[in-house]
């Protein structure tokens, strides 16, 4: 027992009180937490400013879905109207509407009601994408040890030259 106490003791580390703990998010939690609220993810990972595209999107995507809708529903009620049930309500009273123009229109504003919802379902599923990755890529090293040039380069096949570009990767510790 004692050997097991010493042991321990004669591995331990010594902490630095000064020094800062440097937050390294998990991927994991960041993407439970994008999935559970858009956003959520982010916050988590700091990145305090990605917010703004993710609600901005699905925000847009459902202004979009509800105007669409309506139209759908008003061109969807005036074809009732007019070619199956007189008794319904008409929205568009006193304008002239073709059934084939109905037709057009109500299958336009479907696609784009469809549409809507899968830019919806989209942004949600990258903001989600994106939590994991940017906590994956929050420890790697971006400093100035780093360094890729890219510089033009000639080559010579047998008679003939041609133009290219050399890549230079360093890492340099």
């Amino acid at each position: 027992m004692v050997f097991l106490v010493l042991s321990g003791l004669s591995f331990g580390q010594k902490i630095d009180s000064t020094a800062k703990k440097q937050f390294i998010p998990n991927p994991k939690t960041a993407s439970s937490l994008s999935a559970l609220l858009p956003g959520a993810g982010q916050v988590y990972n700091r990145s305090y400013w990605k917010l703004i595209p993710i609600y901005a999107g699905i925000g847009a995507g459902l202004y979009l879905f509800s105007q669409e809708r309506r139209s759908y529903r008003d061109l969807k009620d005036a074809y009732i109207f007019r070619y199956v049930d007189s008794t319904a309500v008409d929205p568009f009273p006193g304008q002239i509407l073709s059934q084939n123009y109905l037709n057009t229109e109500i299958e336009a504003h479907r696609k784009r009601l469809e549409l809507s919802v899968i830019v919806m379902v989209g942004i949600y599923a990258i903001q989600i994408v994106e939590a994991a990755v940017d906590a994956h890529l929050s420890s790697f090293d971006v400093s100035d040890n780093l360094s890729l040039k890219i510089r033009p380069n000639v080559q010579r096949f047998g008679n003939t030259h041609y133009a290219s570009a050399s890549l230079t990767l360093n890492f340099k510790k």
